[in-house]
Formats: C-alpha cells, structure tokens, sequence
C-alpha cells in the first residue's frame, strides 16, 4: 500500500492488489467499489480477478455465479491455483447441503446489507431484504469534524436529527445488489448518508469535492492535487486530531499546504507522536471541497 501511495494513477493491476489489501482488513464495501472499477481485459492476471470475483460474490450471495467461475478452474493446469478453485466448489457444496438439512435457517434468512459510496452513486448489496430508506443529512464538514474527529464511530449521533429528504427505495428480489444515484441536489454538498433496513442503520459520509489526496503514512506526510489537472493545492487547510492510546481523543495540530501540496501531520517538538494510535485528518479548500481521512502513525 506504501508503495501504491506514491504512484501517480492507478491502473487496473493496482486496483485488483488494493482489494486484496482491504480484504485483509475487513473492508467488504471498500473492496468492493474498487472492485467495480477494474476492468478484467486490461489485466495480466485474469485468474486472480476471477478468484476474487468468487470470494466476492460468495460474500455477497452471489452463489450461483461463483460457483460457475470456480468450476471453469476445476482442471487448470497449476495445481495451487486448481485446488484454492476446487476448495471454494467444496464450500459451496457444504453449504447448500447444510441450507437443505436446514441446520442454519437462522443464519440464512437473516437480513443485511453493505455500503458503498462510489462516483455519485450509492452502491447497495444486500441479502433478506425489499427495501430500503435512504435519508440524506447536509452536514458543516469542519464544525462536524472538529465534534467527531473518528466520525465512523460517531454515526448513530445523526438518529436523532430530521433528515433533509428521505426515499424508500425497493429492492429486487431476483437480485442482490443495487445502485442508487445520490440525490441531485446533494451532488455537490458535503451530506451524511443513512441507509435503513431490516431494523438495521448504517451512514456514510458523502464529501463533494476535487481533491486527490496521497496519504503517505510511512513519513506522516500527505500530498493534495487536484483530481483531474492533477497540479498541487498549495494554502489547503489542514487539521489533524489524534486518538491516543489512552483513548482519549485530542487536537493535533493544524496548519496549510506547501507550494507542493504537502503537509506534514505527524511531526510536533513534542514527544506526543508517541502516544497516538490513529490520526483523523480534515483536508479543507475553499475553492475545491473537503474531505477527511484517517492514518496511522508512522513508525518510529
């Protein structure tokens, strides 16, 4: 990931080793709108895209279509890579062996879903479920961070508010994933997004902007450019809270971007670098929007 931090585009192979990487970590939804962006023809490693495409949509109850991926590998002539397809036919089969026997009926008609937020558009999968509530909160980007730094912890405090608009969206029964485009007037505003379904809430922050940020966590540096002339934003504001290992949650520091678009949100005179867990970085220009990132420390 180090690596990928410093090149300039992405391109498809990185894309597929991104998922990998965010797989690792548990990220579903994360993987999954990157996953959406490879394109299988521009790829060298078509069979390691088609094992992923099968993890993938086992996890998201795509059963039918993994098991016809798996099965087209059943004598590939590489014995690691025929038997990791052979393990996965294995498991498919347990699988509905244990549906018929009905010994997880629980499990299997238990309503969920996940959530990705991609290019303007809300990308839904789901199980169990016919419909959904989507409820858009326009949100002050700053005044919010500075509340709720770590705001991926902080999302139910938005149960409470009225929402600006709300839509029941209905969800195929003869599918299992869908996507939503974000409302036209929220395009271009900085909103939280709630989805709600089968007694579950879940939201997600929505940043209208033009950034490109590189977060180089190995040096504690990030670099800001715009996203598609790619020139560095030099005088971006920057603040930074740090989540201690004490679990207390504190003001960093702040400060603006140089004439190359960096900044360094690690480095104090102090010896507080030692202390943080997590650092929660806003990224804030007048002219191009705001966004916020999280990173961990730098090694030392």
């Amino acid at each position: 990931m180090t690596y990928l931090s410093y090149r300039p585009k992405l391109d498809d192979a990185d894309k597929l080793a991104i998922c990998y990487y965010l797989l690792l970590q548990d990220r579903m939804s994360d993987a999954l709108a990157f996953f959406q962006q490879i394109d299988k023809a521009k790829l060298e490693t078509k069979m390691q895209y088609d094992y992923m495409q099968v993890y993938l949509d086992v996890t998201t109850g795509n059963i039918e279509r993994a098991k016809t991926i798996a099965a087209g590998y059943s004598e590939y002539p590489a014995a690691h890579w025929r038997e990791k397809f052979q393990e996965a036919m294995a498991q498919f089969n347990l699988a509905q062996s244990a549906l018929k026997d009905q010994r997880e009926p629980e499990i299997s008609s238990e309503p969920s879903f996940e959530v990705a937020i991609n290019a303007g558009r809300i990308e839904i999968s789901y199980r169990n479920l016919s419909k959904c509530r989507i409820s858009y909160y326009p949100m002050d980007i700053e005044l919010l961070f500075s509340r709720h730094p770590f705001m991926r912890q902080q999302t139910e405090d938005f149960s409470f508010i009225r929402p600006n608009e709300t839509s029941e969206i209905a969800l195929p029964s003869d599918k299992n994933m869908l996507n939503i485009e974000i409302a036209d007037k929220f395009r271009n505003s900085n909103v939280m997004i709630e989805v709600a379904a089968g007694g579950i809430k879940k939201a997600y922050p929505y940043y209208a902007n033009t950034l490109d940020v590189q977060m180089i966590e190995t040096y504690g540096h990030l670099i800001v450019s715009h996203v598609s002339e790619k020139k560095p934003l030099a005088k971006t504001y920057i603040k930074v809270y740090a989540k201690m290992k004490d679990g207390s949650v504190n003001f960093y520091k702040d400060g603006y971007t140089d004439f190359r678009g960096r900044f360094d949100y690690a480095s104090l005179s102090t010896d507080d670098l030692d202390r943080v867990e997590k650092f929660a970085i806003l990224i804030l220009s007048e002219e191009y929007g705001g966004l916020i990132r999280e990173a961990s420390p730098p090694k030392r």
